[in-house]
């Protein structure tokens, strides 16, 4: 039976490595052939308006016209492919000049005509006669052109047409090539991810890339492999900025009114036991709830959304010191109106821009009086804890404002800013600063200060590059400088007996507070340099080493000193497979060295997200630490780990993960200890 099931692969892969031949035999295959577009003009296309590319010699260059409401256009074209795989790595090669680039069908009479429009790639170009074919109808077409002309937002209604239409079950019935169907569909998705970018909503082309990973992660054809190494590393990249960078300045989209809702409400039940050296055991059993709920409206006008973020931890053990914990992360309303450029956020929210230190009750109000220049007011209580529902600190409070200006020249942008804080009547923190952004297709560029003008300190100062070279090696370079914690009045609290600074102030003097702040405040430096390069279609290294120094505090007001031991050191080197046993894993491997103040500390981590089935996930994985101390003694700690998740009607997720802990002192005589953990819970999109 074995050897049966082995001679049917063996006769398989034979077929698989015989179909590519005997289709390239094939001279006339409807449907398979293909060419790359280069250029797409309304006006003639002569032979010396391109430059003579050596690639170009291998091919057949030709021209070819067409009219579409009235206009003519002109295109010229490199061919023929036997399949859109093979028109891949020319592509990519010929987009380092051309970069609209793009693979295209070829229909039988484009083909005869071909020859009599061919273009010489050589120095005695001539100029040749065009070729008259059918005016392209279909949406994906005209989309694609609506992206060359830079009509981002009619190349996203076509695009969102051309999904819609695929969708639809009427389109089975019809004569329609069901493989052609579901090819323009998936590149329909990924040029509306990149039609989102160019338009600025960087965080919907976010979700764009990950909604087409998540369909075709798991299709091994090459040509759909291409696109998945395009669309990841246009969501890196993206990622990246929208991490770094506040929202980019963007002009409202004019929509017919709609509104909708959507979000996700979860639960996970987890059991941790631990195993005692005599034998007993303890548990600490907790259940996790979390409520994510969003609504938008829109109208030719107005754009608001609403947003609410919650979850409620709940402990199963009467006896546990651990309270029940509800948080409320954010609740807010977001507005904003086309006809007066204007725009608020109110409620519950988070920002680490204009000088807002994360979360915070308050409003953000926003005045676009010109395309590149944005102004911002903010005001608000500043919330330490989420697990607060209600405004606790009203004697602590902060007003701000900046502007937005940009884009510049297509690739600069400048945030500038101004804020003060106050806290029972005495100064908190008084800031100023901005960032400016550099971002085109070979590099991005951030650097970010903020710099106290009450305590005349420098709060942060952030640098972060990264650079895109033609080898598709990414290179990213990050220097922090940074006071710890952000440097306010509120600090000289660390340590102390005192509740708030209003209890502070009846014992000492404002400037007696202040100086208490500055010695609780620490500084920290840190840089890294970081590389990724894609070896192949499934490997991929990264490498990163880092840097650390945090300084030392001095001992004041009953506070004892801190000592922060000196500088900090860590290697990292990543490998990161996919499709390596079956199409559709993802296999992690990882090592790590940090050379800390206390211990050296050598980490391996494995981890495999192999897909059993469609819906069957199952994740592998264990981490092995050794803590080499520098007092006492060696720690060698062990957690091998399995998790499984079930996906049900695309909307139901289930998962379950089993964990063991281990922690072993060695040459102590100390017992070990031992950890059991588990989890099972279920997630609603909806």
């Amino acid at each position: 039976m074995l050897g049966r099931q082995i001679f049917i692969r063996c006769m398989a892969l034979i077929m698989c490595m015989l179909v590519p031949v005997v289709t390239w035999s094939a001279d006339v295959v409807k449907d398979k052939r293909y060419s790359i577009t280069l250029v797409s003009s309304l006006k003639p296309i002569q032979a010396e308006d391109f430059p003579d590319a050596g690639i170009l010699q291998r091919h057949h260059v030709y021209t070819s016209r067409f009219s579409k409401n009235g206009k003519r256009w002109y295109r010229l074209r490199v061919g023929f492919f036997d399949s859109i795989s093979k028109a891949r790595p020319v592509l990519r090669q010929l987009r380092q000049r051309y970069h609209d680039a793009w693979v295209n069908s070829v229909s039988d009479s484009e083909f005869a005509a071909a020859a009599k429009t061919r273009i010489p790639a050589g120095p005695d170009n001539k100029p040749v006669s065009q070729l008259s074919e059918t005016p392209p109808e279909t949406p994906l077409e005209q989309a694609r052109q609506a992206l060359t002309r830079g009509d981002n937002i009619a190349a996203m209604g076509l695009l969102r047409q051309v999904l819609k239409d695929a969708s639809r079950p009427a389109v089975k019935d019809q004569a329609l090539d069901q493989t052609l169907v579901q090819a323009q569909a998936r590149e329909a998705l990924e040029l509306l991810g990149v039609a989102l970018e160019r338009q600025g909503e960087r965080r919907a082309a976010i979700k764009t890339y990950q909604d087409y990973l998540a369909r075709y992660n798991a299709d091994e054809r090459p040509e759909v492999k291409e696109g998945l190494e395009r669309v990841r590393q246009r969501l890196t990249v993206l990622q990246t900025v929208v991490t770094a960078a506040p929202k980019a300045l963007a002009k409202f989209e004019e929509k017919p009114e709609s509104m909708d809702w959507g979000g996700s409400f979860s639960q996970f039940s987890t059991r941790d036991i631990r195993l005692l050296d005599n034998g007993d055991t303890e548990v600490r059993s907790m259940l996790f709830n979390n409520l994510n709920v969003r609504g938008r409206y829109r109208s030719k006008n107005i754009d608001m959304r609403t947003r609410m973020d919650t979850s409620y931890r709940y402990q199963f053990n009467a006896d546990n010191t651990t309270d029940d914990q509800l948080r409320l992360s954010s609740l807010y309303v977001d507005v904003k109106e086309k006809r007066f450029n204007t725009g608020a956020r109110v409620g519950r929210q988070s920002a680490s821009t204009g000088g807002i230190l994360g979360r915070f009750d308050g409003a953000r109000l926003s005045y676009r009086a010109r395309p590149r220049w944005k102004y911002n007011l903010v005001a608000g209580y500043p919330v330490e804890l989420s697990t607060s529902s209600t405004i606790e600190e009203t004697d602590r409070y902060f007003v701000g404002m900046g502007v937005d200006m940009g884009t510049f020249a297509k690739v600069w942008d400048l945030s500038l800013f101004g804020i003060t804080q106050q806290i029972n009547g005495i100064s908190d923190r008084q800031a100023a600063g901005g960032e400016i952004r550099y971002s085109d297709r070979k590099q991005s560029h951030l650097m970010l200060l903020d710099y106290d003008v009450s305590y005349s300190e420098l709060n942060s100062f952030l640098a972060l590059s990264n650079w895109f070279l033609p080898s598709q090696t990414s290179i990213n370079a990050v220097f922090d400088a940074r006071a710890v914690p952000v440097l306010t009045t509120s600090n000289a609290l660390i340590g102390r007996t005192e509740m708030g600074v209003d209890e502070l102030l009846l014992i000492l003097s404002e400037d007696e507070i202040r100086q208490l702040a500055r010695d609780r405040t620490g500084r920290s430096y840190s840089a890294s340099l970081g590389v990724s390069h894609p070896f192949s279609e499934k490997l991929q290294v990264n490498a990163d080493v880092t840097a650390y120094n945090q300084t030392d505090t001095p001992a004041s007001g009953g506070v004892p000193a801190i000592d922060n031991g000196g500088n900090q050191y860590s290697y990292a080197l990543t490998l990161i497979g996919s499709d390596v046993f079956k199409p559709g894993d993802i296999s992690i491997a990882g090592l790590r060295y940090a050379d800390t103040t206390t211990a050296a500390v050598s980490s391996l981590n494995l981890n495999v997200r192999y897909p059993l089935t469609n819906a069957w996930r199952a994740g592998p994985a264990i981490v092995i630490d050794y803590r080499d101390n520098d007092i006492g003694f060696d720690q060698l700690t062990l957690k091998p780990s399995i998790r499984i998740d079930y996906r049900w009607l695309n909307n139901i997720s289930f998962d379950a993960e089993v964990a063991v802990l281990h922690i072993e002192t060695l040459d102590s005589g100390l017992p070990s200890d031992t950890d059991l953990f588990f989890e099972l819970g279920y997630r609603v999109d909806f």
